[in-house]
């Protein structure tokens, strides 16, 4: 993880969303773990499985599912 992240990370307070594709090979799901760790409580990692780098393509319907419900803040 980039240090500048791991610096500038405490300076977001809202909720954030991670939606991320199971089998991503350009940014694999352990760099998201530890995005995920470093927000904390704060974000949410939701996996899409069956999809790699741009689930909200090919997989649109559980995509929007998912933005909808954490949009509508019952993720």
């Amino acid at each position: 993880m980039s240090t500048n992240f791991k610096q500038v990370h405490v300076y977001i307070l809202q909720e954030v969303l991670i939606v991320w594709g199971e089998q991503d090979k350009i940014f694999p799901l352990k760099n998201t773990l530890e995005l995920k760790e470093l927000l904390g409580d704060k974000a949410r990692l939701e996996v899409i499985k069956n999809t790699s780098h741009i689930p909200q393509t090919e997989g649109p319907n559980h995509f929007n599912d998912i933005a909808m419900k954490f949009l509508c803040g019952s993720l």
